[in-house]
């Protein structure tokens, strides 16, 4: 059996846009670690602010169960959002249609970018002090992981509109 490979320039693309949907897809799911460890050394490195607290004090042991709870949740969604998408990808990388990816990756962009929005203004108007070393590596890993869900998106979409016109080329020639 010989098959030939097609060499004209949508067929690259096509090639170059799966390979690039399987690589930022697994860096996506791969950024979930990064939510997980981000919470953790929120959790351990930082100082408890003091409001805080004595809000949670003062709802007992119950309030802390439910409050890990809704951390835990938060944390969860946003891994399983992220693996989703992988498992998505890959499926658009061997070139079926994925349902679900787009929509998926644009709650995972709507909610990262709030959350930057929010640390920013944290920090800016809150804390005051500036940014220090944790706080630009963190704004650097999240922008990181925006770019990388965008670029997954737009090879996505690229890929799906060139085949699409391969297979009305394919309906023409017939």
């Amino acid at each position: 059996m010989t098959d030939l490979i097609n060499n004209d320039p949508d067929s690259v693309r096509i090639r170059k846009n799966k390979g690039t949907i399987l690589v930022t897809g697994a860096g996506v799911a791969a950024f979930g670690i990064w939510s997980v460890i981000k919470v953790v050394m929120e959790f351990v490195l930082s100082p408890i602010d003091e409001k805080f607290a004595t809000d949670l004090i003062a709802f007992g042991p119950i309030g802390k169960i439910v409050v890990a709870g809704i951390i835990i949740v938060m944390i969860m969604t946003d891994v399983i959002l992220r693996i989703f998408i992988f498992f998505c990808a890959r499926k658009e990388s061997k070139g079926y249609k994925a349902n679900g990816m787009m929509f998926t990756s644009f709650l995972l962009i709507s909610g990262s970018a709030g959350s930057l929005i929010l640390y920013l203004l944290n920090v800016a108007l809150v804390d005051g002090a500036g940014f220090g070393i944790e706080d630009m590596v963190s704004l650097f890993v999240e922008l990181t992981s925006l770019v990388i869900t965008f670029e997954m998106i737009a090879a996505s979409a690229d890929n799906r509109k060139l085949l699409a016109k391969k297979r009305r080329e394919a309906v023409h020639a017939a």
